[in-house]
């Protein structure tokens, strides 16, 4: 049988990896906005 202060620890978990993901995907448009600038650079000086 699971308790209430099992679900209460889930919900919390759930909270935890909800609000790690925006972190997550902004890291991944600024890494995608770093390689485009680098290849318009490259661009230019090739």
């Amino acid at each position: 049988m699971k308790t209430y202060s099992d679900e209460k620890q889930i919900e919390i978990q759930m909270e935890k990896a909800l609000n790690k993901i925006p972190f997550e995907i902004k890291k991944i448009k600024f890494l995608l906005s770093v390689i485009k600038i680098f290849k318009k650079i490259k661009s230019i000086f090739y």
